[in-house]
């Protein structure tokens, strides 16, 4: 695991960035034994796992401080995960000092993965003392994962089995926005709105061996494509009465539609 950072200033803005690094890696193996009631070693099974991931992550950071005190601050991380491993499993027929292997099974696994989110907020102070304050946010998620199944004949190559793949994304978009009235040092009064859009996408197949050829199986809406869209609007109001007591009211209105398409829903 490592880690590299680099901060400066130019002028009024400030900036950080960042890079992390990290390499896993884990192997194990087992030896099970079984055995009948008057202790006789009748079955043994060796399993080997194999598993390893690699991620780095990328970041940065800058604020800027504006002449009449509003201030900008933006932040974006990108993130790449890869995860991958291996199964080998070997069962044994023991017949007093004589192994007889029944069956080698192989699996193989691949899970890429990324990450990007893109942020900030902007803080605009007028002379009046209110405050007008934005925030956005955008982020994507996508992962592709795949699997695949073999049997190992005796003295022979690995056959595949089967095969399964699955692709995903999904997407993130908000936007918020608020002002804040000055009424005094003991009240605040605060009124906005937000949007949001949400997406997931999804695809899934899965292939099985018959006659030595890889067919694809139908599966139930193994594509499918999900849509939200949100809005928002509040309002709120607090009072700061005395040091032990604080009064607040406030109000949300909310609308959210969702829509969904696939092979089989829509």
């Amino acid at each position: 695991n490592s880690t590299l950072n680099y901060s400066s200033n130019i002028g009024a803005m400030s900036y950080l960035l960042s890079l992390e690094g990290q390499l896993d890696r884990d192997i194990e193996t087992a030896d099970d034994r079984f055995f009948t009631e008057d202790g006789t070693l009748v079955e043994r099974a060796d399993e080997a796992v194999n598993e390893k991931s690699r991620s780095y992550v990328l970041s940065a950071n800058t604020s800027y401080e504006f002449i009449n005190g509003s201030k900008l601050n933006l932040n974006a991380q990108f993130t790449r995960e890869d995860e991958s491993g291996s199964e080998r499993s070997s069962e044994y027929l023991v017949s007093g000092n004589t192994e007889t292997i029944d069956e080698n099974q192989l699996s193989r696994e691949n899970e890429p993965e990324d990450s990007l989110e893109i942020g900030g907020d902007y803080r605009y102070s007028l002379a009046n003392g209110n405050t007008l304050t934005t925030v956005f946010i955008y982020s994507r998620n996508s992962s592709s994962e795949d699997g695949s199944f073999y049997q190992i004949p005796v003295g022979g190559t690995a056959i595949l089995q089967e095969l399964q793949i699955e692709d995903s994304e999904s997407t993130e978009k908000i936007v918020r926005s608020a002002y804040e009235w000055n009424l005094g040092e003991n009240h605040v009064f605060e009124s906005g709105g937000e949007m949001a859009i949400n997406t997931s996408e999804q695809d899934a197949r899965l292939f099985e061996n018959e006659n030595g050829d890889l067919v694809e199986i139908t599966l139930f809406n193994q594509a499918s494509d999900i849509r939200e869209t949100r809005y928002e609007a509040f309002t709120s109001y607090s009072w700061q009465a005395t040091e032990q007591l604080l009064l607040e009211s406030s109000l949300e209105l909310e609308y959210s539609e969702i829509e969904q398409q696939g092979g089989d829903v829509s």
